[in-house]
């Protein structure tokens, strides 16, 4: 009977620390609001073009600044892209940034419309502009 109150009283006390842990860990960072450009109705106007966000490796990155991946950096999800799959974010992709990451090293960048590769299958789609942050380690970036 002790062995049995004693692991329901473990149980009573990780289940609860759990759940906080996963509502931390897993809450996404919202994307920046887009630009009056963009399909969504009533979103604020991003930063003005050339307004500093950060400074990367003694570089200072800019709104409008133009990224290219320089490497495979994993992949885009459908609520990134509107595409029904995953879609590899692929070296030679490129687009503009239009707001500092959830990172301190990340920014969020409008991709230009493009060909993009689904993941499982390998086919490629195009897409038309979305928005998604990436690490700045695997782009070339330039104003």
């Amino acid at each position: 009977m002790a062995a049995n109150s004693t692991l329901f009283g473990v149980i009573v006390i990780v289940l609860p620390a759990i759940g906080l842990l996963a509502g931390c860990a897993g809450s996404p960072t919202p994307a920046p609001e887009l630009t009056a450009a963009a399909p969504v109705s009533g979103a604020a106007p991003s930063p003005p073009i050339g307004k500093p966000l950060l400074i990367y490796k003694g570089q200072t990155i800019r709104v409008g600044d133009r990224v290219t991946l320089t490497a495979w950096a994993g992949y885009f999800r459908p609520r990134e892209t509107g595409h029904v799959v995953n879609v590899n974010a692929d070296k030679g992709l490129s687009g503009s940034i239009i707001a500092a990451g959830p990172g301190l090293k990340d920014v969020w960048v409008r991709w230009d419309p493009q060909v993009y590769r689904e993941v499982e299958s390998g086919r490629e789609v195009a897409l038309e502009s979305f928005v998604a942050s990436v690490g700045l380690a695997w782009t070339n970036y330039n104003s």
